[in-house]
């Protein structure tokens, strides 16, 4: 078995990593690590009996690497045949133990990978929201696209939105679960959409405190204060939005109720002032019906006296 030559599967043999004449070898094709058995029939047989539980673990470690170049996948070729020639050499429980290692090795690799392209769509989505925020500020583009004075604290909220949810993903990446770059779709959609929810946090908690249906507890500015002070405040608020991913959808949820009472008691004095809520002796739908408090009780319905359960309490007496 040489360098470059052809094995029995005619393919192109660049690298041996074992040799045990005439046992077995080890060596790698430009596809995978491959083993060349005894040349004793029953020999081999036994061989590949010992090697044909470790088989889901070898094609689970193709599969990862499938596609990585000779440099990139070369380390973790190594450590397959290192855990071939363990398990050749008897101890199959070891071998097993390696491939595991070099498995979780290249899942920590991929992972890493997602990461940075998880981090890098969140940082290219946050920039294209925050630049449209730049241009919507410009009074020429304000003035095509009808931006209000009010609009502009929306814009800015939501554009504070996209930082603070990016940087909530900046500082959470390691701890957050993000799919292997195999699943980059999944990852892509998942960047844009943590994102897209700080930008409508921003907005949607600088409209609620416009229409005071939230209190924070935090002093708004006033009519009389700066320019300055209520950018920086509506900054600040679209920011904590954003990087709070549970903010929003919480005051919202408390906010239910308030707005559920308020339209019940509107309804009832819109129903009250029209005339809905009458008595049933002045309503006209019941005129000539006996209402229950003119029902007598004759006697053999009521309750003797001394059939009656004995009372308890009083009017406690002061001592003078």
């Amino acid at each position: 078995m040489k360098l470059n030559a052809a094995d029995a599967a005619s393919a192109r043999i660049v690298e041996v990593y074992a040799k045990h004449t005439p046992l077995y070898a080890v060596y790698r094709t430009p596809m995978r690590v491959i083993v060349h058995f005894a040349d004793d029939p029953s020999l081999a047989s036994t061989q590949r009996a010992t090697l044909a539980p470790l088989n889901p673990l070898r094609g689970q470690i193709n599969s990862l690497i499938d596609g990585w170049g000779p440099a990139r996948s070369k380390r973790f070729n190594r450590g397959v045949a290192d855990a071939l020639v363990v398990a050749l050499e008897g101890d199959r429980v070891g071998a097993a133990a390696i491939l595991d290692l070099v498995k979780q090795e290249i899942v920590d690799v991929r992972t890493s990978w997602a990461r940075f392209s998880y981090l890098l769509v969140a940082l290219l989505t946050s920039v294209v929201v925050v630049a449209a925020m730049i241009v919507g500020f410009n009074p020429m583009v304000a003035k095509i696209i009808n931006l209000p004075h009010d609009g502009q604290g929306i814009w800015l909220g939501g554009g504070a939105g996209a930082v603070g949810a990016f940087f909530s993903i900046a500082t959470a990446i390691r701890g957050r679960t993000v799919l292997t770059d195999f699943q980059w779709a999944d990852n892509t959609i998942d960047a844009i959409l943590r994102v897209v929810i700080g930008v409508i946090s921003g907005m949607i908690l600088y409209c609620m405190l416009k229409a005071q249906l939230v209190n924070l507890g935090v002093p708004v500015p006033g009519g009389d204060a700066s320019d300055e002070q209520k950018w920086m405040f509506v900054t600040v608020l679209g920011f904590t939005a954003g990087f709070l991913e549970r903010l929003v959808p919480d005051l919202l949820e408390k906010t239910k109720p308030t707005l559920a009472s308020e339209r019940t008691a509107t309804q009832a004095m819109q129903n009250s002032s029209a005339g809905k809520l009458r008595p049933v002796a002045q309503d006209p739908a019941h005129e000539g019906e006996a209402h229950i408090c003119d029902l007598g009780v004759s006697e053999d319905e009521a309750t003797a006296d001394e059939h009656l359960p004995p009372a308890r309490g009083g009017v406690v007496k002061l001592r003078a």
